[in-house]
C-alpha cells in the first residue's frame, strides 16, 4: 500500500515486505470496493518496476525486485498479466490469500482508527483541508463505513507520498552536494531510511528532509576536513541516527 507498515506483518515478514504489503493492500481494497480489476477470482492491482522506484525512491530496482520476489516465493502475493494491450507487459499483483490480507475487517479497522493528530502533522504545509474522521465515521452503515475507511487510507497515502517526496528531495541534494561514492551512498541511504521511519512513527516532522538538506549544504560550506562526516554527525545529534564511529571515519 504505502510506506507505513503493520508492525505484526513486519515482525513476521520483515519491514520491507510489510511496507509493500500495505501498499498493495490499499490498492487492492480500493479496487475491490470499486469492483475493478477482478480476474480469476481475485482482485488485482498493477504497477511497473519503474513506477515502484518512484513510489519508493529509497530502494534501488534490484532491492524492489528482491522484496517482490520474496513475497511471491513466500506465497503472499501472485503476479499476472491482465493488461488489455498485448504489448503492455506491466505486472499485476494480487494476494494469494485474499481473505486474510484484504477481506478481513482488521485492515478496514486500521484505516478507521488512524490518529488524526498524526495525519495533521504529516500534512503540514498542505493546502488541502483535513476531513474530520468523526464526521466521516458518523454512520454505522456498512457501505458508508467502507467508504470512510478508504477516505482514511487515501489520507495515509497522501502522508506517505509527502514523505516519499521529502526523501527524494534529500537524496537528490546529497548526491549534488557531496558526489558520494558507493560506501557513502550506503550511509546516506541509511540516513534517509532512518528519517522515513521516524516520520512514519510521527516522531519527526516531514520538514526534517529539507532541514537535513540544509545541514548538508552547511557542512559542505564549512572548513571541516571531513564535510560528509560532519553532516552525518549532525543527523546523529539531531535525530538519533545510529552512526557508528567507523562510519564517520569511513566517509
Amino acid at each position: 500500500m504505502e510506506h507505513l507498515f503493520n508492525v505484526e506483518l513486519a515482525k513476521q515478514y520483515g519491514v520491507n515486505a510489510a511496507i509493500v504489503i500495505r501498499h498493495l493492500q490499499f490498492w487492492v481494497i480500493k479496487n475491490k470496493s470499486n469492483e475493478k480489476h477482478l480476474h480469476d477470482g481475485r482482485t488485482w492491482t498493477y504497477c511497473s518496476i519503474q513506477a515502484f522506484t518512484k513510489i519508493f525512491p529509497y530502494w534501488t530496482t534490484r532491492q524492489l525486485r528482491t522484496v517482490l520476489d520474496g513475497l511471491i516465493d513466500s506465497g503472499i502475493i501472485l503476479k499476472g498479466q491482465y493488461s488489455p494491450k498485448g504489448y503492455d507487459q506491466t505486472t499485476w499483483y494480487a494476494f494469494q490469500d485474499e481473505k486474510t490480507f484484504v477481506n478481513s475487517d482488521k485492515w478496514i479497522c486500521q484505516f478507521r482508527q488512524m490518529d488524526r493528530s498524526k495525519l495533521t502533522n504529516g500534512l503540514v504545509r498542505s493546502d488541502k483541508p483535513i476531513p474530520n474522521p468523526r464526521t466521516i465515521l458518523s454512520t454505522d452503515n456498512k457501505t458508508n463505513g467502507l467508504k470512510a475507511s478508504h477516505a482514511h487510507a487515501e489520507m495515509v497515502l497522501e502522508l506517505d507520498q509527502r514523505i516519499a517526496e521529502g526523501a527524494k528531495l534529500l537524496a537528490e541534494n546529497l548526491e549534488a552536494i557531496f558526489r558520494p561514492t558507493g560506501r557513502e551512498r550506503t550511509t546516506f541511504a541509511r540516513i534517509i531510511r532512518h528519517l522515513i521511519e521516524r516520520c512514519q512513527a510521527n516522531t519527526l516532522e516531514i520538514t526534517i528532509f529539507t532541514e537535513a538538506a540544509s545541514w548538508a549544504q552547511q557542512a559542505n560550506e564549512s572548513t571541516a576536513r571531513n564535510k560528509k562526516g560532519l553532516f552525518v554527525q549532525k543527523v546523529k545529534d539531531e535525530t538519533g541516527f545510529t552512526a557508528q564511529t567507523k562510519l564517520l571515519k569511513a566517509i
